[in-house]
């Protein structure tokens, strides 16, 4: 769609091509006027070979009557929307690399206090069984007579 405002004008200009799907013809749909009124229209049966050229040829002219492309702003607008959805998603990934690498440190660190407790429990266990062992000898003696003084 194009459209022209000047001190004078507040102009709209469509320019479309349809295909009929019941006999799959090709349709150069123009329609013109006013902003805010209906306007005219005009359509012109075309070939496919013909239909990009009569396009382009009136698409052309108008942009150099002083029309502009309103679906132009808005492809910049999209494409402008795009770059910052890449960015903002980028950002979130690497927030969350950031945060799964924190997470992972964590972990390691977490793990590294359960194997050093595990290490000091590992050692107590085995002093207590020393102990354990000692208190067993000490009333099983079995390398001393019974009944020895000194």
């Amino acid at each position: 769609m194009l459209h022209k405002i000047d001190g004078k004008s507040n102009k709209f200009y469509v320019i479309q091509i349809l295909e009929n799907t019941d006999n799959q013809q090709l349709v150069l749909f123009t329609r013109w006027g006013k902003i805010g009124g209906i306007g005219s229209k005009d359509t012109k049966s075309v070939d496919k070979a013909q239909a990009p050229k009569l396009f382009m040829r009136k698409y052309g002219e108008k942009t150099r009557e002083g029309y502009e492309d309103i679906f132009e702003d808005e492809e910049e607008e999209k494409e402008e929307k795009k770059e910052e959805n890449k960015e903002e998603k980028k950002e979130e990934d690497e927030e969350m690399k950031d945060a799964k690498e924190e997470m992972n440190i964590e972990m390691a660190l977490e793990m590294n206090m359960d194997i050093k407790d595990m290490d000091v429990d590992m050692k107590i266990e085995k002093k207590e069984e020393k102990v354990v062992e000692k208190k067993r000898r000490y009333k099983n003696p079995t390398n001393k007579a019974k009944n020895t003084r000194y």
